[in-house]
């Protein structure tokens, strides 16, 4: 039951951008009049998921929509402090975590004290080969996975997330791939306290986003009655005054152009909904056929009446992928027939392309298309008589090679002289990569969202010993799916077609949850940093081998057993971690920085296929487990204590670096006889492993901007160790090398 006071409360949003690159004009326009709680922009659509990854593959620090740093949030941080309007984008795109530290960084340049939060988890890229395996198919067309490179793979994530994130204190909510809608729901169940089963307000709130996340295009843009609509020039971006109810008001700021009407709300609610009796997003099935719209002031509409039922088990995905390269020219043509000239025109130039295709054996487009733009071919039976004497002919051809496209790009030159009377200069010749979409569904189970946020308790300052204080808070959890070959060989399916298939289960994800909290201070003008965090982690349902006989040992059924040639995958074993890492950076002077870490792990096995030790009957009395430690052990190969330390020295194109590595003692495992499969693992085995250290010295110098000459020694007291994974180190070893840059600036 909401308390009275929550029943009263309204809450204004502003929708501030529909799409990646929209209007400047927008926020400085709300922050002047709207008295807005929060500012909401809408970054994303399935094309500019694949546009982000393609600017992530050039550079993995990008990804994200950089004008949220340029022009729609980053020139207005001040006015956004002052008023203390909170931000909710999904502006990060492909790399949430990239903008949040971005715009920390402009946060502490502004000397404010807000704190930024970012929700991640939607990109699924890893489990692409799973989907792939799986038989995953288009939930619109039915079509397999392509076996093609893949830009971007994510789930769309709700808006729970962005309200936790605004429960614990978030100014400035950034996140990948969310509900469009989600952006105004989740700073509403904020608000409002709403609850994972409140489906009717959760409707609510998510039309309240649908009808703001397109910006503009709710206050008159793109409205049919287009006369009506005034000032174009300063049309007014949308304010939803929104109620506990689930009711709300859409608006705009007074005094701006554009239109807000029943018909305008109407064309916006019906927007991208294929069926408003069931519009499915993540947090619930919305019920829009019951909604009222009522004109209630000038420029002012109350919407109300949606329902909900409860959400599908399952996400929304969008995966993009390379699909060949696009040649795109846009022609003129002046005179009478103007269209009937484009069309053939076209047909002769996709026929030229196509000798020279042959000619240097490559395949033909996959696809051709020619728009006679002012022909009014697009109208059918409704086209007016006689048709356009002006028109741009729009000629595309895909091809699945660069080639293939840039020899239509060339070859459609030679209309201007060799074709149609009245044929002009090119407006625009393009040759583009292609995006391909493929949309599907994947099981909640699969997916992950996670939250971090940070806050700035001082604000820095040039001028203090003590820059900043910065506390952190991180919450997440993960998966790790299978591998092709693990699945293969995992016991269930294995069994699979045998009796012993009821008794097998099948092979999942590991799992895994971590928290940590950790406070970071900067001191010494700027020119140090230290930062000390818990952490906490549990590991669940990992993946082991086991072999025959310790699958028979850990009283796995003989016929199950027998079903396997030499052993098998299962999820068998669980561990915690916990500790403390702590870490220090500093310049010292101008051509020195030294860095150094240390690490405390307390970790400990809490479940384990055979929870006892067993007993091997070729050895009596010795005790084993499965290729992992028992109940209780430590896991393998983590050493409780860990740490290193680094020193640079740089001078003009030389730079120097000596490193330090130790680790404390690790458990960890010997091999026995095992009549089955070989070797079977001694348990426990409690400090097996030695503690260590060693140390790497380092140099370059650059002789080019893009050659640098490079020598290192590691291990240079020559330790004998066990490494990762039990192998042991290498003896003291020399390199020596050139690195050179091609492409790039």
């Amino acid at each position: 039951m909401l308390s009275e006071r929550a029943q009263e409360k309204v809450i204004r949003i502003g929708g501030a951008s529909a799409f990646l690159v929209d209007s400047a004009l927008a926020v400085p326009q709300l922050l002047a009049g709207a008295a807005l709680h929060y500012l909401i922009f809408d970054y994303l659509a399935e094309g500019s998921m694949g546009l982000l990854g393609r600017m992530q593959a050039a550079d993995p620090r990008a990804g994200f929509g950089a004008d949220f740093l340029t022009v729609h949030v980053g020139p207005h941080l001040q006015e956004i402090a002052r008023q203390r309007i909170k931000v909710v984008a999904n502006a990060g795109g492909l790399n949430p975590q990239g903008l949040a530290a971005a715009t920390e960084a402009l946060v502490r340049e502004a000397g404010l004290g807000l704190t930024v939060a970012y929700v991640d988890g939607d990109d699924i890229r890893e489990q692409v080969e799973a989907l792939r395996s799986g038989g995953c198919r288009d939930m619109f067309t039915g079509a397999a996975l392509p076996q093609k490179k893949i830009i971007s793979a994510n789930a769309y994530l709700g808006a729970f997330p962005i309200a936790a994130a605004l429960a614990q204190g978030a100014d400035i909510v950034i996140t990948g791939r969310v509900v469009d809608s989600a952006l105004a729901l989740g700073p509403l169940i904020h608000e409002f306290g709403w609850r994972p089963h409140d489906y009717d307000a959760l409707a609510a709130g998510t039309l309240a986003g649908h009808l703001l996340e397109c910006g503009a295009q709710v206050t008159g843009g793109t409205f049919t009655d287009w006369r009506l609509v005034p000032a174009w020039e300063d049309i007014g971006f949308p304010v939803g005054e929104c109620h506990a109810d689930g009711s709300l008001v859409i608006t705009k700021p007074a005094g701006t152009g554009g239109l807000v009407s029943v018909g305008t709300v109407a064309e916006q609610l019906l927007y991208e909904v294929s069926d408003p009796a069931d519009y499915i997003v993540t947090d619930v099935r919305c019920d829009f056929s019951q909604v009222t719209l009522e004109q209630i002031g000038p420029d002012r509409v109350r919407v109300s009446g949606a329902r909900g039922r409860a959400p599908t088990d399952t996400y929304k995905v969008c995966l993009t992928y390379e699909d060949g390269w696009r040649a795109i020219a846009y022609q003129p043509l002046i005179g009478e027939e103007a269209g009937a000239k484009g069309e053939r025109q076209g047909a002769a130039l996709f026929a030229r392309t196509r000798v020279l295709l042959r000619a240097r054996g490559l395949a033909d487009f996959t696809a051709t298309a020619c728009l006679v733009i002012g022909a009014e071919r697009s109208f059918g039976a409704h086209a007016q008589p006689g048709g356009g004497r002006e028109v741009i002919c729009k000629l595309v051809a895909d091809h699945p090679e660069k080639l293939g496209a840039e020899l239509f790009a060339r070859e459609q030159w030679t209309a201007i002289s060799g074709m149609s009377v009245g044929t002009s200069i090119n407006l625009a010749t393009h040759v583009l990569p292609v995006t391909g979409l493929f949309l599907c569904l994947l099981r909640r189970a699969a997916v992950t969202p996670r939250l971090t946020v940070a806050t700035y308790l001082r604000n820095p300052s040039t001028a203090s010993a003590l820059d900043d204080t910065k506390v952190s808070f991180n919450v997440g959890k993960g998966i790790k799916a299978p591998s092709v070959f693990q699945e293969q060989n995992a016991l269930f399916t294995l069994v699979q077609g045998t009796p012993a298939a009821a008794n097998a289960s099948a092979l999942g994800p590991e799992r895994s949850t971590s928290i940590d909290i950790g406070i970071e201070q900067g001191f010494w003008y700027g020119r140090a940093r230290v930062r000390t965090a818990y952490f906490h982690n549990r590991y669940d349902d990992l993946i082991e081998f086991l072999s025959r006989t310790q699958l028979t040992l850990a009283g796995v059924p003989a016929a199950v057993v027998a079903a396997t040639q030499f052993g098998a995958y299962l999820n068998s074993s669980s561990f915690r971690a916990q500790g403390v890492e702590t870490s220090f950076d500093a310049a010292v002077g101008q051509y020195v920085r030294m860095n150094a870490s240390y690490t405390y792990l307390d970790a400990v096995v809490t479940e384990a296929f055979s929870a006892v030790a067993a007993t091997n009957p070729s050895l009596p009395g010795v005790q084993i487990g499965g290729f992992s430690p028992l109940v209780g052990q430590r896991p393998f190969r983590r050493p409780p204590q860990s740490g290193s330390v680094m020193v640079t020295a740089m001078g003009g194109p030389a730079q120097v670096t000596v490193a330090g590595y130790f680790s404390g003692r690790r458990d960890d495992s010997t091999f026995l006889s095992d009549g089955f499969f070989g070797n079977s693992l001694l348990l426990p085995n409690r400090d097996l492993d030695p503690a260590y250290q060693k140390f790497d010295i380092s140099a370059s110098f650059r002789v080019h901007p893009r050659v640098s000459l490079y020598t290192s020694i590691e291990n240079i007291f020559d330790k004998n160790y066990d490494a990762s994974f039990g192998f042991p180190s290498l003896p003291r070893a020399a390199r020596v090398g050139a690195r050179v840059t091609v492409g790039g600036n």
